[in-house]
């Protein structure tokens, strides 16, 4: 049984959100230990997450778009609690549902070497910091093929429709 770790950090209630919910919802329960790990800043997506994941972990997931000296802290303490995550669960895979949450997902997937999927739902990603870290991805799946040409076209992408056929190809 593979173990992925999904990760957001939304305070509010949008369409990535919901689709993780419904991913949650229908992903193999014979094939998968759904871990979730998410801000617990809104109370439907909070039991939303205890319903159809097998645990959900809520971690200090702070807004990452404020000018603050104190960004770094709170990354590097939400980097510190998905790794002990990450350790404690034995995860395989981390999936990262946001922009806040790919970058926490992805230095902690370098420093536990763990495989590292992204779902890329808009076109707010810092491009500068999705092209260098992108190289660290073994996944991307973007929601159309305009929004992957947006970023541009890695050999490891791929576009699935919300809700579609994403879980053959996870």
């Amino acid at each position: 049984m593979k173990k992925i770790l999904f990760l957001d950090h939304a305070t509010v209630i949008g369409g990535a959100q919901l689709v993780l919910v419904s991913y949650l919802k229908y992903l193999s329960k014979e094939k998968y230990y759904k871990i979730v790990a998410s801000s617990g800043s809104s109370d439907f997506l909070t039991e939303k997450f205890n319903v159809f994941s097998d645990k959900h972990y809520v971690i200090p997931f702070e807004k990452l778009k404020i000018s603050s000296p104190l960004v770094i802290f709170r990354f590097i303490l939400s980097v510190y609690s998905v790794i002990k995550i990450v350790r404690e669960e034995k995860v395989d895979v981390i999936c990262t549902n946001t922009e806040w949450a790919m970058y926490v997902g992805t230095l902690t997937a370098i420093l536990t070497k763990k495989k590292l999927y992204w779902f890329v739902r808009d076109y707010l990603y810092n491009l500068t910091l999705f092209k260098l870290l992108s190289k660290y991805t073994d996944k991307m799946f973007f929601v159309s093929n305009d929004l992957k040409d947006f970023y541009y076209n890695p050999k490891n992408s791929l576009v699935v429709y919300v809700s579609s056929d994403m879980f053959e190809r996870v």
